[in-house]
């Protein structure tokens, strides 16, 4: 049966590395039932934090609690949190990174946008680029070392809201959409102003 064999094939793939992090092939007459207890093994953890979840939603709201205020904002909104993050992170107002540098970008902002876009230091991207292996624990000393050291800090543009360069690339793509409708390549108001409009 396809469905078997598709299930099969994907947990093998999840099963493939140990606790030690080295390659294992799983033996050839393991069976489904088998892999998928394995698997189960590895996320008992998350399976009962989220049957946890389940009873309390359940409990209060009914059983649609769990889906409609746990999976759906879940699915939702810390989504778009997250892509509106990313793009802020990797996104350049009126140009394009002709050197990988450029693409070095960092927040400092405000403990509102840090809840709901950046969770857990994510807003220290460009410390994170430089030093992978750092923990994000450590990021913001990591940051103040950064700024500290001048070869380092000048390599980083240092952005101070989320929103706010969502306002500014906003800007910044209708003056461009403006300068190339207009073959003139003036202001937008220029012609309205001499016309006497």
């Amino acid at each position: 049966m396809f469905g078997e064999k598709a299930i099969q094939s994907l947990l093998q793939v999840l099963l493939r590395s140990d606790d030690q992090g080295q390659r294992r092939s799983p033996p050839a007459n393991r069976n489904l039932l088998s892999l998928l207890i394995g698997f189960l093994r590895k996320l008992w953890p998350a399976i009962v934090v989220q049957a946890v979840f389940f009873a309390a939603f359940s409990w209060f709201y009914g059983w649609y609690g769990y889906f409609a205020l746990w999976l759906l904002p879940l699915a939702t909104l810390a989504a778009f949190y997250n892509d509106v993050r990313i793009f802020c992170e990797h996104s350049l107002i009126g140009r394009d990174a002709n050197d990988p540098d450029e693409r070095m970008v960092t927040f400092i902002s405000n403990p509102i946008e840090r809840f709901f876009f950046a969770p857990n230091h994510m807003n220290y991207h460009a410390e994170h680029h430089l030093f992978p292996y750092v923990p994000h624990r450590y990021l913001p000393a990591l940051r103040q070392t950064i700024r500290k050291c001048p070869e380092l800090n000048d390599r980083i543009e240092w952005r101070h809201s989320y929103v706010g360069h969502l306002r500014s690339y906003i800007r910044g793509f209708k003056q461009a959409q403006a300068a190339i409708a207009r073959p003139d390549g003036g202001e937008a108001g220029s012609d309205a102003a001499t016309q006497g409009l």
